[in-house]
């Protein structure tokens, strides 16, 4: 098991939702990220700043940490990203929002996934809610 798990779902038409279960917590943390245009554009500025890193464009490591930590601060709400930050062992991020390299976030220290056992679950929104009546976030708290 997990030493945390994050669950980041869609909201449409603009947002996303993130519920975080941590061992170090009582109760989930929940949160949302307004994405709006200008996410967007960030969002696909990052993206294509990494793709060039993963075709050699650069071979600078800091260059990558750069665009995590970018990510790390526009996805992650400021209250998560200081529980992530506590993580020592593992973070199980489970999602239907498939476009965002969830490996290469940086907390500002390392990259998650150098410093966790960091894992991708994906799941489709429009199935669960269809099949269960439930909101994609309340399947998991």
């Amino acid at each position: 098991m997990a030493e945390a798990t994050l669950v980041v779902t869609r909201l449409e038409p603009d947002g996303l939702l993130l519920v975080l279960q941590s061992a170090h917590r009582d109760s989930p943390m929940r949160d949302t990220t307004h994405t709006d245009a200008k996410w967007h554009r960030k969002l696909k500025k990052s993206l294509r700043k990494f793709r060039e890193c993963l075709v050699g464009f650069h071979q600078d490591e800091r260059k990558l940490a750069v665009i995590g930590q970018e990510l790390f601060r526009d996805i992650v709400p400021p209250a998560m990203r200081a529980e992530i930050r506590k993580l020592r062992v593992s973070l199980e991020v489970q999602t239907d929002e498939t476009s965002i390299p969830w490996e290469i976030l940086h907390d500002g220290d390392d990259f998650l996934a150098t410093r966790l056992a960091l894992s991708r679950k994906t799941f489709r929104t429009t199935y669960a809610a269809a099949h269960t009546g439930q909101s994609p976030g309340s399947l998991y708290w």
